[in-house]
């Protein structure tokens, strides 16, 4: 039993050397049979989280995200403004004019027409013709994200479930991250991103 007692405390003793954010040590067997040891350790969030891609492309500078709207007036005009090359993957954002991180399956129609909405232009997807609305802020250089992506799911804080648009350079993070940066008081939980909406009905 002395030797037992060594060997858990002797474990204990590496994990928490070898940086373990979290550690859990177990026994299979009695007293009276073969006893063995199992050391255990990561970080697991409690808080359900999913993410997706969002489409996003890049016109005269700017960002435009889809806003899931559309807009299928008739008599539209059929020459587009124009065209898109896809050059950068799902998440990621496009660094150059005229790219997307989206393919356009029709190469007569993988462009944009400018919008009716002030700051929107409009692509033709399947057979919709979605919104993207500008993605713009005067005090903020956006260039210096990487990703996009629209993140969901559970929280500790009081709204529950919640669903943002959001940029950041971690692919990774979750809906309690964000929530966690916005919402906490620590400024240890502060994240560099860039929230651009929180739909928390």
């Amino acid at each position: 039993m002395k030797k037992l007692c060594a060997l858990l405390f002797l474990l204990v003793i590496i994990a928490a050397m070898t940086g373990c954010d979290t550690i859990s040590i177990g026994m299979i067997g009695g007293s009276d049979g073969p006893t063995d040891v199992i050391v255990s350790s990561g970080k697991e969030s409690k808080y359900r989280s999913e993410k997706e891609p969002v489409k996003v492309v890049k016109v005269d500078g700017f960002l435009y995200y889809e806003t899931g709207e559309d807009n299928n007036i008739s008599g539209r005009c059929g020459t587009l403004d124009g065209h898109f090359t896809k050059a950068a993957e799902k998440y990621e954002i496009p660094r150059n004019d005229n790219e997307s991180n989206f393919d356009l399956k029709d190469p007569d129609y993988s462009g944009y027409q400018v919008g009716m909405a002030e700051d929107t232009i409009e692509i033709p997807i399947e057979d919709d013709w979605e919104i993207f609305k500008k993605l713009y802020d005067s005090e903020k250089d956006l260039s210096q994200y990487k990703y996009i992506m629209k993140v969901e799911g559970e929280t500790e804080y009081s709204f529950g479930e919640a669903e943002y648009i959001v940029l950041t350079n971690e692919l990774d993070i979750t809906a309690n991250d964000i929530a966690k940066s916005y919402l906490s008081s620590q400024s240890a939980d502060a994240l560099d991103i860039y929230l651009v909406t929180m739909d928390t009905d």
